[in-house]
Formats: C-alpha cells, sequence, structure tokens
C-alpha cells in the first residue's frame, strides 16, 4: 500500500549556480549586522574552483559579436596552442566566432589575454607550480586575463568560459575584478594505465576535464606487473598488446600543452616489474622472498649489471618521449628487512660490496636511477618506501621529488626533501573488482578540513587512482568512483572559500556543466520534476519517512520497514507524463552505500508500480556524492520511482528525476534502438517551434561518445534551418558513422540546440542540452571459439571457430593460428567473405605433442572491407592433452615447513607473492603429507611432500575411467572469491558441466563447506602469519549409470591471478 505526501521542488539550474554565491570571498568583509547581503550580481561569481577575490561593480558585459581574442605577439608564441583552444571553447559556448589577433590594439568587447610578470605574486609560500598559476581578470567595457605566467593566463581563460557557461544566455558575466591563485602546486591525480589500459580518448578528455576545474598535474602510472604500456619498436615483446605507441603519447602531449596541464610519466621499478622480467630473464632473482614480493617475479635484481643496463636502455629510450620537466621511477614495494634478510643472493651482494644493510643496496640502486633520469634534463620523483618496514643507514638523494603514499608527508619534508602528498588514508581510489567501493576518498572530509601546506617543500596533491583486481572493467567503471573526488580536492587544492558541503560544490559543478566537447551522463539544465510523494509502504521510524528523499537534505535518509521490494517515488498525476534526462541521487550513508547496488530507477506508465520501466541501474557501489546516471529510454511516464534491492529498504538520501527546462525550441532526440558498423545509425532530432513569434539563429551540434570506453564518434555535420516559424517542427537526420573499430556496449549521444535569444546582432543565445543512449549489439566482427578442446587421439585434433559478421556491409575475413612451438595448424590462414549478419564455421588441424598439459593456440583476423584492411578480433582455443591423474597434474608448489618458509623452489606459493600452506599446521589440524582426508563421504589422498602439490586450475584435462554418484574436489581460492565452469565427459560422449565457487583461503562465508581449518599460514618474508586459513570441499553430481572419461578443470572466470587452487579430487 502506497503513502503519499505532496513535495515542491524548486533548485533550478539558477539557483543551484548561486547557492554559495553569497558567501563573502577571501579578503573582503561581510556585510555589517543589518546590512544587506551582497546582491546577485556582486557575488562572487559561482565558479569551481571557487575564487581567492573577487570585487563585483554592479554591472555586466555583454560580448558583442564584433568581439576579438587579443594578445601581442610574444604572448601569443608563449600561449601557443592555448590560444586557438580558447577561441574554439568561447565558440561553443557563446556561439560567437572570436578571431584571433595579434598585435591589435584592443577595442572594448575584445578579450584580452595578457603574460605580464608585474602581476603581483601571490601569497602562499607552497612549491612547485603554486605561484607560476596567479592571474587577475578584470572585467568592464573588454575583459581582460592577465597572469604572471602563461599557465596563469590558461586558468584565466577556464574561469572566463565558466563563467559564460552560468550564463542563460551564454553571452554576458558580471563585471569587476578578481585575483586568483592555487594554494597548492601539483593538483591532479595519478591514472594507473599499468594494471588496466585505458582508451586514448579516455585520456584525452580526462585531459580536457582536468584543466575545466584546474587541475595541472597528470601522473602516468604505464608500467605494471600485468602489463608494460610503452611501445616502442626498439624493445619488441616488451609491451603488451594494448599500450601507447610514441604517437599516441605525442598526441597525449599535444592535448595536455593547449590546457596547461603536466604529464607526469612512470615506469614504476625496480617493483611492479614481472612484465620487464618476463621480457628480460636475466633481471630475475634466484631466491623466492626477494621475486615473489607481491606477485610473481615482482621486483628485479638489483645486484646484476644486467639489471642495470635493462632499466638504463628502458629509461633511455621513454624518457625522451615525454616534454614534462619530471619523470617518475616508482620504487614502492620492493622487498623489506624481512624478505630481504631471506635472501642469500642480497645477504652476500650486500656484504661484499660494503653495503651496512641489504636495505641500502635499494638505495644505491634508486640514486643510480636518479642519475639515469638526471641525464635528460629532468627531476627524478619516487614513492617514499626506502624506509618503510626497513633501515638502511643511507637515504635517496635530496634532489629527488618523494611522493608519499604510506601517511603523512611531513616526515619526509624534515628530512630535506621536496614532496607530493598521495595519502593513501585520504587521497586513494581504489575500487578493486565489482562492485567496487574497497578503498575511497571522503569527500566531506576533503570539502570542509583538507587544507594545503603552505611549506616551500610541498609540491602540491595528488589522489591516487589504482586499477587493482579491476583490469578488465570498462573506462567508465572508474570514472564512476574518481568523478566527484577530482572536483572536490580541485576547489580544496586551490583553497578559495570553501562550500557549505561536498554536496553544495558538486551541485555547484553540476549547474556549470562539463566543457565544451564533452559529453555527459546527465545535461547541464536539467530541472527536477515535482509531484506527489509515493512509497511501498511505511517508514522503520520517523527518521526514514518517504519524504526525506526530495527534501534537499542530503542528512536525512528514506529507510522503509520491509528490507524487500521497497520503492520511493513521484506521481506527475493526470496529463503530466514526462521523459527523464538523467537522475541524480545520494545514497543513504553507511549501509546505505552498499544496499543501492542494483537498485533500479524506474518510469511506470499504469501506476505507482505497474508498466514500469528501467531508466537507470545502479551497476556499482555508491559513495557519498551526487551520483550522476544517464536515462536510457526515451518514453514519457507519469510515475517515476526507486525500487532498490533485496535488502535495501529503499534506502536513499536524495533523489532527483531531471527533465528537460521549457524553452523557446523544443527539442526530441531520438536515436536508433541499436546501431550497427558500416551501417547508416539515423539519429533523428526533431527541433519545433511551439510559441507564436519566428526563432531565428537556430544552430544544432550532435555529438557522442562510448559509454563505456570514452571514445568519441565523428558526426556528420547536420543541414539546419536558420528560422523556425510558429508552430513550425523539422526533423533532421544526422549519421553516425562506426568503422570496424567500433567497440561495443552504450553511446551517448548529445543534442546542443541554440538559438538567438532577442533582437540584434549583440544578442545573446539561449541553448538546450538533449541527451539519449543507444547501442552497438556485440564487436562489428566476432570469432569465438568453442573453449577448451580436449585433445585424446594421439595429439592430434579438430578445432573449430566462428566468424560472424555485425557490420550493416560485407566483409572479407582472414583467420590466422598462431601455433606455439610444437604445435602444427592446417591450414596456414583461412579467408573467408562474410554478407551482413553472416556467420561461418571455420575448421584447423591441429598436431601437437602427445604429453599431457594445456596448450594455448591464438587466433588472429584481418578484416578487409572496401580495401582497407584492420586489425579484427583474436580468440585463444586451450587444448588440453589429459593427465592420467590429478596428482601428474601438480605444477605449483605451496606448502613449506616452519623452519624453511622461503625454499628455492618455492615460486609464487599459493597467493603468488610467496605465501603457503604450513606443513606443520595441517598435521596439527590432522592431516600428514600422503594421508586420507575424509570429508562429505570421500576418502581424499592429501598431496606428498617434496615436489609440486598442486595445481591452478586452468582447464587442464585430467582422465578418471571409472563410475560414481559424485566428484569431490579439495579446493582453496587464491584472490578470490573466484569462480569458474569445469565439466564431467562421460564415455557416452555425453557432457555435464559445473560450477565452482571458492571463497579466499582466509575467508569462510557462510554457506561455505570447511575441510581443513589451519590456524595459520607460512609467509616467505616474514615466516609464521596467524589468521585462519581453509580448504574447502565440493561435491560434484554424476550419472552413477555412466563412466566418466574424464573432467576437465575450470578456468576462472576472473582471469589474471585469480585461480581455483586443487589439491585432490576422488569419486565416491
Amino acid at each position: 500500500m502506497s503513502s503519499t505526501v505532496r513535495t515542491s521542488l524548486v533548485a533550478t539550474a539558477a539557483a543551484v549556480a548561486l547557492m554559495s554565491s553569497t558567501l563573502p570571498s577571501a579578503g573582503e568583509p561581510g556585510p555589517a549586522p543589518g546590512a544587506d547581503g551582497p546582491t546577485a550580481v556582486d557575488a562572487a561569481p559561482a565558479v569551481v574552483p571557487a575564487l581567492q577575490e573577487w570585487t563585483g561593480n554592479g554591472g555586466t558585459l555583454l560580448l558583442p559579436s564584433g568581439a576579438r581574442i587579443v594578445a601581442d605577439t610574444r604572448d601569443a608564441q608563449l600561449l601557443g596552442t592555448s590560444l586557438e583552444a580558447f577561441a574554439a571553447d568561447l565558440r561553443a559556448i557563446t556561439g560567437r566566432e572570436l578571431p584571433v589577433t595579434v598585435d591589435a590594439q584592443p577595442a572594448p568587447g575584445d578579450v584580452v589575454l595578457d603574460v605580464d610578470e608585474a602581476v603581483a605574486e601571490s601569497p602562499v609560500q607552497a612549491g612547485g607550480k603554486a605561484r607560476d598559476e596567479v592571474y587577475e581578470l578584470d572585467i568592464a567595457a573588454g575583459l581582460t586575463v592577465r597572469g604572471r605566467t602563461p599557465a596563469g593566463v590558461q586558468r584565466g581563460t577556464q574561469t572566463v568560459l565558466q563563467l559564460f557557461s552560468l550564463d542563460p544566455e551564454r553571452v554576458e558575466v558580471p563585471a569587476g575584478h578578481a585575483r586568483d591563485w592555487p594554494r597548492a602546486g601539483d593538483r591532479g591525480f595519478m591514472l594507473d594505465a599499468g594494471r588496466h589500459y585505458y582508451d586514448p580518448a579516455y585520456i584525452e578528455q580526462t585531459i580536457r576535464t582536468m584543466a575545466w576545474y584546474k587541475l595541472n598535474t597528470l601522473h602516468l602510472h604505464l608500467t605494471e606487473w600485468n602489463a608494460f604500456r610503452l611501445d616502442s619498436p626498439a624493445f619488441p615483446g616488451l609491451a603488451h598488446e594494448d599500450s601507447y605507441t610514441q604517437a599516441d603519447i605525442s598526441r597525449f602531449e599535444e592535448v595536455a600543452a593547449r590546457y596547461g596541464v603536466e604529464i607526469l610519466p612512470e615506469i614504476d621499478l625496480p617493483g611492479h616489474a614481472t612484465a620487464i622480467a618476463d621480457w628480460a630473464p636475466e633481471t630475475k632473482w634466484s631466491c623466492p622472498s626477494a621475486a615473489n614480493w607481491f606477485e610473481r617475479d615482482f621486483t628485479l635484481n638489483v645486484t646484476k649489471p644486467e639489471t642495470e643496463a635493462t632499466v638504463k636502455s628502458i629509461l633511455d629510450e621513454f624518457v625522451p618521449w615525454f616534454s614534462g620537466p619530471r619523470f617518475h621511477v616508482g620504487t614502492d614495494e620492493y622487498p623489506t628487512a624481512g624478505a630481504q634478510a631471506q635472501c642469500p643472493e642480497l645477504v652476500e651482494y650486500a656484504a661484499q660490496n660494503g653495503y651496512p644493510t641489504t636495505a641500502d643496496v635499494f638505495v644505491d640502486f634508486i640514486d643510480r636511477m636518479n642519475e639515469m633520469v638526471k641525464a635528460h634534463g629532468k627531476r627524478t620523483v619516487i614513492w617514499n618506501w626506502w624506509d618503510h618496514d626497513q633501515a638502511p643507514v643511507t637515504a635517496p638523494s635530496k634532489d629527488i621529488i618523494v611522493e608519499a603514499w604510506t601517511g603523512d608527508h611531513q616526515p619526509y619534508v624534515d628530512q630535506g626533501y621536496d614532496v607530493i602528498n598521495s595519502d593513501s588514508r585520504h587521497f586513494y581510489i581504489t575500487p578493486l573488482g565489482p562492485p567496487g567501493g574497497a578503498l575511497l576518498p571522503d569527500t566531506g572530509w576533503i570539502n570542509a578540513s583538507f587544507v594545503p601546506d603552505d611549506d616551500a617543500a610541498v609540491q602540491g596533491y595528488l589522489l591516487s587512482r589504482w586499477s587493482d583486481q579491476a583490469f578488465d572493467q570498462p573506462d567508465s567503471y572508474f570514472e564512476w568512483f574518481a568523478g566527484r573526488p577530482q572536483q572536490v580536492l580541485a576547489d580544496r587544492a586551490w583553497g578559495g572559500p570553501a562550500a557549505p558541503s561536498n554536496f553544495a560544490l558538486e551541485e555547484r559543478a553540476d549547474a556549470i556543466g562539463a566543457p565544451p566537447g564533452v559529453v555527459t551522463d546527465v545535461p547541464a539544465g536539467a530541472v527536477p520534476v515535482t509531484g506527489d510523494v509515493y512509497a511501498s509502504g511505511e517508514p522503520w521510524d520517523a527518521a526514514g519517512a518517504a519524504e526525506h528523499a526530495f527534501d534537499g537534505d542530503p542528512g536525512t535518509f528514506v529507510d522503509l520497514a520491509a528490507a524487500d521490494g521497497g520503492y520511493v517515488g513521484l506521481d506527475l498525476g493526470a496529463g503530466n507524463e514526462t521523459r527523464l534526462s538523467g537522475v541524480r541521487a545520494i545514497p543513504r550513508p553507511g549501509s546505505g552505500l552498499a544496499r543501492m547496488v542494483g537498485g533500479r530507477f524506474q518510469g511506470c506508465t499504469d501506476g505507482p508500480d505497474a508498466g514500469c520501466t528501467d531508466l537507470a541501474v545502479v551497476q556499482w557501489r555508491p559513495f557519498r556524492d551526487w551520483l550522476d546516471l544517464p536515462v536510457t529510454s526515451a518514453g514519457s511516464y507519469r510515475w517515476f520511482r526507486y525500487l532498490s534491492p533485496g535488502g535495501g529498504h529503499a534506502n536513499l538520501a536524495e533523489v532527483r528525476f531531471l527533465t528537460d527546462a521549457p524553452s523557446d525550441v523544443r527539442t526530441v532526440l531520438r536515436p536508433p534502438a541499436t546501431m550497427r558498423a558500416l551501417g547508416e545509425n539515423v539519429v533523428t532530432v526533431e527541433l519545433e517551434n511551439p510559441g507564436a513569434t519566428p526563432v531565428e539563429g537556430v544552430r544544432l551540434d550532435v555529438s557522442a561518445r562510448g559509454g563505456l570506453d570514452y571514445r568519441t564518434v565523428a558526426v556528420e555535420a547536420p543541414q539546419v534551418p536558420q528560422r523556425l516559424e510558429p508552430g513550425e517542427r523539422r526533423e533532421i537526420d544526422v549519421r553516425l558513422p562506426l568503422g570496424l573499430d567500433a567497440l561495443p556496449g552504450d553511446y551517448r549521444i548529445q543534442a546542443v540546440t541554440s538559438w538567438r535569444a532577442g533582437d540584434g546582432a549583440d544578442a545573446g543565445r539561449s541553448q538546450t542540452v538533449r541527451t539519449a543512449t543507444t547501442v552497438l549489439d556485440g564487436a562489428p566482427v566476432a570469432l569465438t571459439s568453442e573453449g577448451g578442446v580436449p585433445v585424446v587421439d594421439g595429439g592430434r585434433t579438430v578445432v573449430s571457430l566462428t566468424a560472424t559478421n555485425n557490420a550493416a556491409q560485407a566483409v572479407r575475413v582472414t583467420v590466422t593460428p598462431r601455433p606455439p612451438d610444437g604445435t602444427a595448424v592446417r591450414p596456414g590462414a583461412l579467408p573467408v567473405r562474410l554478407g551482413p549478419g553472416q556467420s561461418r564455421r571455420l575448421t584447423f588441424v591441429v598436431d601437437l605433442a602427445d604429453r599431457p598439459g594445456v596448450v594455448r593456440l591464438p587466433f588472429e583476423t584481418v578484416v578487409t572491407h572496401d580495401r582497407t584492411e584492420h586489425d579484427g578480433p583474436t580468440a585463444t582455443v586451450s587444448l588440453s592433452v589429459p593427465y592420467p591423474n590429478l596428482a601428474a597434474a601438480f605444477d605449483r608448489h605451496g606448502m613449506t615447513r616452519d623452519d624453511d618458509v622461503a625454499p628455492a623452489w618455492l615460486g609464487g606459493g599459493i597467493d603468488g607473492d610467496g605465501s603457503s600452506i604450513s606443513w606443520d599446521a595441517l598435521a596439527a589440524a590432522g592431516v600428514q603429507p600422503g594421508g586420507t582426508v575424509q570429508h562429505g563421504g570421500f576418502d581424499f589422498t592429501w598431496p606428498a611432500e617434496g615436489g609440486p602439490d598442486h595445481l591452478a586450475a586452468q582447464g587442464q584435462t585430467i582422465e578418471v575411467g571409472a563410475s560414481g554418484s559424485e566428484l569431490g574436489l579439495l579446493t582453496t581460492g587464491a584472490y578470490a572469491p573466484v569462480t569458474g565452469t569445469g565439466s564431467v565427459h562421460y564415455t557416452d560422449g555425453t557432457v555435464t558441466e559445473f560450477a565452482l565457487a571458492d571463497p579466499d583461503w582466509h575467508v569462510a562465508p557462510p554457506g561455505s563447506d570447511v575441510a581443513i581449518t589451519m590456524a595459520y599460514n607460512n609467509y616467505a618474508p616474514v615466516g609464521r602469519v596467524d589468521r585462519p586459513t581453509y580448504v574447502f570441499f565440493h561435491a560434484v553430481p554424476l550419472d552413477r549409470r555412466k563412466t566418466v572419461e574424464y573432467v576437465v578443470l575450470p578456468v576462472s572466470d576472473q582471469g589474471g591471478k585469480f585461480f581455483h587452487r586443487i589439491f585432490a579430487m576422488a569419486l565416491r
């Protein structure tokens, strides 16, 4: 039963824009008691970040149609490409074509850009760039941006663009004087492009958005244990297939220079370097405690001259790719004191070469890398680590900049270093895998409590956006968690007057909108609908009332008594149906964050809970900020509601169902339901003049981007009528050409319609922004395999793949196998012509050595259309020659004795980092090497000691040749939970599949079946680690009437380092 109460929302974009502008500016007194506060025109404009000082004069400047951008010759050279970028952005916002004019006498209305060293220095003492970016803004008869440096002018131009964005007609700005400067030098974030490959389009858009908020440093972490992301022909085989070429880097640098952003590149050494070690095996350690600190061969062997030569060659190649003054060489998370002591190779090297401690060997390597970087005229940056859980006598050179992440920066300032603060307690964004949210900044704390340090040694503050355990997630996954913290840090690191809350600051940013050319999930200018509040039931108590979702107070929330199926929404009333352009929401704090995952925002046509369609879904864990959710349906609805997932109690603090604001030109955007590569992909834009007078100067700009990867789509320029008569309606078709490189998934389309707002050449322009979503279902060309292929006939088998053309035109696909050594494939290449929508099955004969194991056979494709070749999809087939039994397939060591936790043969152990199960702890649990483990009605044989003792399941085939009612497995999960699907193959040719889900080996959640419990495990660097350790039991039903020929073990769904570790298998 629904409960109803009336509410009215009045938060328009204009009101939000003025929300914090009535606060006195820094350096200005507040109004005297009883005096009137500042008028709207005299208040500090509500830009982000907030201006340090503003003095309004009560007037405005209307940008005339004949205005120019004026700079002298010297300044034009100093500003470079940023001049044309500013002109293009100003045109996109105002509709005015302002030519860039050099060495002209400024006229009234002109925009003057002036690099003037006479501009007074900022009052801050902070180091780095803090004193370089001061600027002054004078708005009277014209507009002048005057900066001490080109960077100062660049920051001022972004303020100008935001000021025009806040004007409803986008040509008028408040008159007055601003003096503005940052309190911190480096302001920005680190992007972990080592673990996760970001599409180049996303990086370019990121740079543009950074500049919009006056962020100035993009730290690109370009290498990790799993991938080296810089691709040079000088080092064949080093780069991952998804990497950045020198041309990519040059493009990033070009965009960064245009907007005054420094790219700070990082190649992380000597740790996080598995990819380098695999490429150059001569750089590896022989002792596992040093090699396998976090991952297999994680750390390069700093005692070897081969390592120094390899590192120098890499730095000499890639440092010159970047134009910035600094280069980061990582130096974090190499083995600390305990692990160093377990490595005889390191201990002997330190003693023979006169190092006071083993830790000093690493410090010396840091200094040698510093000299390599300095040889290129750059300054070295490192993470703090050399003194973490180790005590070297020496310290790295004081000319190195330290990026402090394990805590506060002050200890390194006290030691005489220049520092960047990336304190993991406050500035880390590490969502991990979906639904994410493992480690996020507290934006409320940043807004209310964070104050930049004014010490000259403090270079600035960077958020760190890590991609751990989320390698294959879309770019939008990471943006979901990072977008709001970046806005808040931008404001507070600049250091002007603070907004009342992080929510108020975010609303200010939403009122301004995104920079030109950036397609957003929710368009600026959208307004909330109003209606009667309804809910699915009663609240838990008065504090959880349904109307709290619409009261404008993020501190209140909805909390319904019923845990499941709860909803809260608005009834617009009969005849008031409308379509939404977006949804904004704030979750309930605390438990309400996780309770929103899977929540749905819906529109309903037949009642509060009838005829409902999903408009937006919360895929990932929300955070305590405003959430932006794009709407995927163009339908009109009377009822809008939030439907919470099971156990959600409809927990929600605020929701705004946003619709298009009324305007003189009604714009409807109708994309196709689906798109196809090489297709027409017609988007129809309907323009209508519902008024009684003509509308002049109509302009339409349509843009599109991938919803997951932010790749932009080139859109045909639409043919638009310049005049709409009263009641006239026009449909304009715009085509979105998608090529064979288009990525599948959602695409966001944005239509910006503008028109002259009044008479005369100097009239402003009104505009509307409409967004819609369409989808590219599947890759343009797909290549699929039948999964793992058991090989049971003397080493020969047949592999079948299916090539499918999802494009709208015919293509030619050539499939080529790339067999590893010892494997032969016929034919060597197979071409096929595929019409639109056509599929063909392709067959290859494979001969491989008849020895047990799994061989991975990759296939590549080249797709030809219109005489142009394109790299096509790839597929990998796993060929599995059966093992006679499970023990024969053991390929890993994972058990050690307590008196020898780091034997040379251990490798990565269970977790890949040198962790292992203790034989002594097993004995305490009643398990002996080679002994019997009874559980679940099975008699398992535990692995023997002295050789490999388990396997990492990767699709291996295990011969069985017996019957039974159940198959039993003893397993555990590494980097779990880990899931996968295996299969049971019977002698009659039938196959059944089974799902295997393992928790982490240190967690036994409800429902898991624990076969063995141990009190601790061993860890190569330190010895015993006291935490519960588990082996789990799984039973797979069998058809006892049949004989099991073999079992194919699962491959993990998560990939990477996620494995099922299997110790025993039995039938009963």
